[in-house]
């Protein structure tokens, strides 16, 4: 998953789940790796989480660990905020 990153050239990656009925320990597994893929300075927002994931974030301690956006619109421009010189996507401030 890391070379993945190491190879490409983003801003960032946004994680639309809105279509997302079930997710086992796979996919939280997953959503850790590319969570971990911001040492590569890449920005990672999930958008649109419906309710089952947004349990699973929850009760496995993970929600804080993820920026979660309520559309793909705003996750990405969180993800073009974050790719300007000097500033990261803690900075930038959701509507």
């Amino acid at each position: 998953m890391k070379d993945a990153w190491q190879t490409t050239q983003t801003a960032g990656l946004v994680l639309d789940l809105s279509g997302v009925t079930f997710c086992d320990s796979m996919g939280v597994g997953v959503l850790v790796l590319l969570e971990q893929s911001r040492e590569q300075q890449s920005s990672l927002v999930l958008s649109s989480i419906p309710p089952v994931m947004e349990r699973i974030l929850v009760i496995t301690g993970l929600q804080s660990a993820f920026r979660v956006e309520p559309s793909v619109e705003e996750a990405i421009q969180v993800v073009q905020a974050s790719s300007r010189p000097g500033t990261s996507d803690e900075d930038v401030d959701s509507p």
